[in-house]
């Protein structure tokens, strides 16, 4: 998994001493989200990773719910 984050994304310059805000105008969160979503989607690898991920995560999401709720009402 290790080689797949270094193979990825470009190695940071240690000479950069500049902040990332520097002479660059604030942006939305809704922009943000927007770029994220749409390097997931372009990306090889992220793009299965990401919906594995979110169908994981909806499926555990419910039982969990339940069995807490069953779990509450037997205590007491």
């Amino acid at each position: 998994m290790l080689w797949v984050l270094r193979a990825g994304g470009p190695v940071p310059d240690e000479k950069d001493t500049s902040t990332p805000d520097e002479g660059r105008p604030r942006r939305t969160a809704r922009a943000d989200l927007r770029d994220g979503l749409r390097h997931i989607v372009h990306d090889r690898v992220l793009r299965p990773l990401a919906i594995a991920m979110a169908l994981a995560d909806l499926g555990f999401v419910g039982p969990m719910n339940l069995g807490l709720t069953l779990l509450a009402r037997e205590q007491g």
